[in-house]
């Protein structure tokens, strides 16, 4: 089944937070290219503040962060793990959710470093959240450096 017969069969509901999702995927992607690290902050800011639905009709957080997820892939470069979890946060905003970014870093077996980015809702990761137990955990930036 192609992926526009699946998108079909979803319910009107999940297509309409599918959208939303892909929506962030792209625009956080665009960010992260175009923009210094202080400056996609102050856009995740600014997406957070416009509010979606009503509370009776929010969607868990762990869904929000199947949307971003699943249309992550559509998007080139949106599989990036710092463009899903800036995604996920700003939806998560916008439903009224906290979320917290995390980075964290690990030696590889040749001596450089790599780097990962996840969101936490509530303490928990909710997307990103592959083998964390391998990065020494930093502090996100909080990004009101100019």
């Amino acid at each position: 089944m192609g992926r526009l017969a699946k998108l079909a069969d979803l319910p009107h509901s999940e297509r309409r937070l599918l959208m939303r999702g892909w929506a962030e995927v792209v625009v956080m992607r665009a960010a992260t290219w175009l923009f210094p690290y202080a400056r996609v902050r102050r856009i995740v800011e600014r997406r957070t503040l416009r509010r979606v639905g009503a509370d009776s009709q929010r969607p868990e957080p762990q869904r929000l962060a199947w949307a971003v997820g699943a249309a992550s892939g559509l998007v080139p470069g949106g599989r990036n793990c710092l463009v899903r979890a800036l995604a996920t946060e700003a939806m998560l905003g916008r439903y009224g959710y906290p979320g917290e970014l995390r980075f964290g870093i690990e030696k590889d077996a040749a001596g450089g470093i790599r780097a990962h980015a996840w969101l936490e809702s509530a303490g928990r990761p909710i997307i990103g959240d592959f083998e964390l137990d391998r990065y020494a955990t930093m502090s996100a930036p909080r990004g009101d450096a100019h």
